[in-house]
């Protein structure tokens, strides 16, 4: 069984480099090089369009969310689906040992430290199926991990409604580091959450991990010995976000945004990221309500990965997809 539980995440909220100029809108789809459903020809072998969301909280067994993935080098592109399925809304034990088996697997708790300072955060989990497939719809991996079912409910939009409402209120706070001060911390440590939540489904699956190494600069050795390890830093700059285009066939539920966000590996950047996300009805709960990602090598301009949000479609009410 595979369980969501990462390690201490370093959560680094700071606002040194605010700027007061705004910012343009910008869709996900201008982007360089930007990644489009076309690309992705058997993606309705798994999944076809987007259903009806529902503002309830309840999570359905069969609420599902299809991405396509691509990976560019230069100019050499490797093309993969990533299908997820919600099978237990609820994750039960699957053997003794869990607890009694078949009973329900109690919430995780783990740290997470922000701007410092240590503090807890627990979620029930869910079990989903993941199945990864070539662009043309081949099956290359199926495995059935456990996801931070409470978090990916929340989703973004608590943490950019806050920062958007200090950013009206209380301008002359730009630019400064207690921007961040009296904004609560759990909303914008479950923004983050959720996505590592996505990476981490990719990171766990075999055929996918290996991408994850081709776009993240590894550090250099002597950082590694000198911090006794590898201190990894999420920098999500929520005070960037842009408001964003709505993905093309997808029902507009509230402002979608693009939110910047750096990863940092014994100090030195390692990632840049962007984020397309907007609310986490169901189904996009499932994801977090992530819509895309575009996550670029820091010194290898040529290597992108890309992911967008295909399909998505709610499990029905009785429990079945």
């Amino acid at each position: 069984m595979r369980t969501f539980l990462p390690p201490t995440l370093v959560l680094l909220l700071g606002c040194t480099a605010c700027s007061v100029t705004p910012v343009p809108e910008l869709s996900f789809a201008m982007l360089p090089h930007g990644i489009s459903a076309a690309e992705f020809p058997g993606a309705n072998h798994l999944l076809h369009g987007f259903g009806a969301r529902s503002s309830d909280a309840e999570w359905r067994c069969g609420d599902s969310v299809l991405f396509g993935l691509r990976l560019r080098r230069g100019e050499t592109n490797e093309r993969w689906l990533l299908h997820v399925v919600v099978t237990e809304p609820e994750a039960k034990a699957e053997r003794v040992g869990d607890e009694a088996e078949g009973e329900p697997l109690p919430p995780v708790s783990w740290p997470i430290k922000v701007d410092g300072t240590t503090e807890y955060f627990r979620s029930s989990l869910c079990r989903v199926a993941v199945t990864v497939a070539a662009a043309d719809g081949t099956v290359l991996a199926e495995t059935h991990p456990l996801l931070p079912r409470d978090f990916l409910q929340h989703g973004f939009a608590p943490a950019l409604k806050q920062v958007q409402r200090v950013m009206r209120d209380h301008p002359e706070r730009l630019g400064r580091q207690e921007f961040y001060a009296n904004l609560n911390s759990r909303a914008l440590a479950e923004a983050v959450v959720c996505a590592v939540a996505l990476v981490q489904v990719v990171q766990d699956d075999e055929v996918l991990s290996p991408i994850l190494w081709q776009v993240v600069q590894r550090p250099p050795l002597l950082s590694v010995f000198t911090n006794f390890g590898v201190n990894v830093v999420i920098e999500p700059r929520f005070h960037d976000a842009a408001r964003a285009e709505v993905p093309v066939g997808l029902e507009r539920r509230g402002p979608v945004w693009n939110v910047p966000m750096r990863l940092l590996v014994n100090d030195s950047l390692a990632l840049t990221a962007d984020l397309l996300v907007g609310s986490s009805d169901a189904p996009l709960a499932t994801c977090g309500g992530i819509l895309g990602v575009a996550a670029r090598h820091p010194s290898d301009p040529s290597i992108e990965f890309s992911m967008l949000l295909l399909a998505a479609q709610r499990g029905s009410a009785a429990g079945g997809p």
